[in-house]
């Protein structure tokens, strides 16, 4: 009898220190999931799938996509946005900085352009406040898309049989003088289709089994780290300015070539030196390498740069494993085509 208490007793023990160390994991889940939804709700917010264009857009939608993918918009007429912006890869290239026209480098790496709807700056210096302008601004970029001149564009348009029937259908009557202006419309509205609503947004709905507990700890974590001061918004990014590299300045560990001006380059402010857009976080687990240069490799090894030079905090190696957990729940599980989007 006396042994099965001892016996008992050991048990009882080892589920008390067993239950002790759950609760005080420091990497534990410590609150409710409602509790998390509602304050990740509260500085993020979900993204909504692309409702099936209304019949007097369809055509232009059809007519975006297909410039999309046509070379001839370009300089060279051998570069279109698909060359950087890849349909089959997340709408990115996965260089460091990515070739234009007649193979001129780019200045910054490749962002993605699912979500453009939900961003209230475009391009990494944050120039542009509607994506329509940010369009017209890489048609006419010279080591972009290298500035195809209106009349050299719609001749393009006219030779092409499937463009130039598309483009009558979404522009009934004549070609337009302002055709720059038609095509750089035409891109935009297919661009605002292309959202990819994921699992997370599933749990901002209120799926509780959505996100695994790892999932949830790294979004926890993101929320009380100080990430979301920042990377707000449906975009998880893309809504304001920052400078990149608050506590140390960023080079000594991104390893970057050179010093990139950011914002100041436009505005000639040294207060505006290294100010950047907000990058938004949506999509980021597919779209390496990382940061305006494309400089870091890993989204690990990015995540804990942004703590150490943002945050001024040395993140453990388990805090910026679960925060890449939850980061991955920001992209479609598997790789997607644009297309997939609308």
């Amino acid at each position: 009898m006396r042994f099965i208490v001892l016996f008992l007793s050991i048990i009882f023990i080892a589920c008390q220190q067993e239950e002790m160390v759950s609760i005080h994991d420091p990497l534990a889940v410590t609150v409710s999931d409602r509790d998390l939804m509602d304050k990740a709700n509260s500085y993020l917010g979900v993204v909504e799938p692309y409702p099936q264009p209304p019949a007097e857009l369809v055509d232009l939608v059809e007519l975006g996509e297909r410039l999309f993918r046509e070379p001839g918009l370009s300089g060279d007429g051998k570069t279109s946005c698909q060359s950087c912006h890849r349909i089959e890869s997340a709408g990115v290239d996965h260089l460091s900085r990515s070739r234009g026209v007649f193979g001129r480098m780019g200045a910054r790496n490749t962002p993605p352009i699912a979500h453009q709807s939900y961003l209230t700056r475009h391009s990494w210096e944050g120039k542009h406040t509607t994506l329509a302008a940010q369009v017209q601004a890489s048609l006419a970029n010279p080591n972009e898309m290298g500035g195809l001149p209106a009349n050299t564009m719609m001749d393009m348009i006219l030779q092409s049989d499937t463009l130039s029937r598309l483009f009558h259908s979404a522009f009934p009557g004549e070609i337009s003088e302002d055709v720059q202006v038609q095509v750089g419309q035409a891109l935009t509205t297919f661009l605002q289709t292309v959202v990819l609503p994921t699992r997370f947004d599933a749990f901002l709905k209120g799926d509780g089994d959505a996100l695994t507990s790892r999932e949830k700890k790294g979004l926890d974590l993101f929320l009380s780290k100080g990430c979301v001061p920042c990377h707000s918004g449906p975009a998880v990014g893309g809504q304001q300015f920052q400078r990149f590299g608050i506590f140390r300045d960023y080079e000594p560990f991104t390893g970057s070539d050179s010093v990139d001006k950011g914002l100041a380059g436009i505005t000639k402010n040294p207060s505006d030196d290294r100010v950047f857009r907000v990058a938004p976080l949506r999509l980021v687990s597919q779209t390496a390498p990382y940061f305006h240069d494309g400089s870091v490799e890993t989204l690990e090894e990015a995540v804990w740069i942004m703590g150490k030079i943002q945050l001024n905090q040395n993140l453990t190696d388990e805090e910026v494993d679960h925060i890449v957990s939850f980061l991955h729940t920001l992209s479609p599980d598997t790789t997607y085509s644009l297309a997939e989007g609308r």
